[in-house]
Parts: C-alpha cells; sequence; structure tokens
C-alpha cells in the first residue's frame, strides 16, 4: 500500500485494552450497559492531533491511532469498540487494514 508504513514488531511497545459495550438484563429486567474485554494487545501509538472545539461549550477533543497485529474479531466489530490507554477511554471511530491481514490501524477519537 502505497503511503502506509508498516510498524516494526519492536514498535508494537504500548499495552491498550480493546472493550466492547453490551447491553444486558438483571434478574429484574432491567438493561444496563457493560464493557468487556475483547483482547489485552500490544500497539503501537501515534499522536494524530488535539484542539478544542465550541459546540455550545468548549471541547477538548484529542486523535489517537493505535496499530495492532491483525485480529478478525477486531476487524469485523470495527467501531463499536473502545480503547483503553493509560486509563483514558477513545472511541474508535475507523479500522483500517494494513497490510494483507498483518496489522489494524485503530482511529480514535476523545472529547473531554
Amino acid at each position: 500500500m502505497a503511503g502506509v508504513n508498516k510498524p516494526f514488531v519492536g514498535q508494537l511497545d504500548r499495552r491498550i485494552t480493546l472493550f466492547e459495550s453490551e447491553k444486558v438484563q438483571n434478574a429484574i429486567g432491567e438493561e444496563k450497559q457493560v464493557d468487556t474485554v475483547v483482547c489485552i494487545p500490544w500497539a503501537k501509538v501515534d499522536e494524530v492531533s488535539g484542539g478544542e472545539e465550541t459546540d455550545g461549550k468548549i471541547l477538548h477533543k484529542t486523535q489517537r491511532n493505535f496499530i495492532i497485529r491483525f485480529r478478525a474479531d477486531v476487524n469485523t466489530k470495527s467501531n463499536q469498540l473502545k480503547v483503553d490507554f493509560e486509563g483514558t477511554r477513545y472511541n474508535v471511530t475507523h479500522v483500517k487494514q494494513i497490510g494483507r491481514r498483518e496489522f489494524l490501524e485503530l482511529q480514535c477519537v476523545i472529547y473531554e
């Protein structure tokens, strides 16, 4: 692929946790959002951008990309996932495949 650099395995040096939100019913039938761990892979972290947006109030927006080894389950769930990195939860907005089933780039954003 032109323009996309495949990472070296040694660059996957940060531990992240991937979560999937599910609705679970308790004994009396109430639904509750529960985050379940999908996997805890090693990742390469790229800081994409940060800034402030005004939409009625000032929000701080941070974008990061996480590159992990290819996993079919992560590829199919794509933007239903959340990434926990150093105590901060990012929403996955897009999953891009790098190479032929070699790596996945998780494009994430958080508003604070």
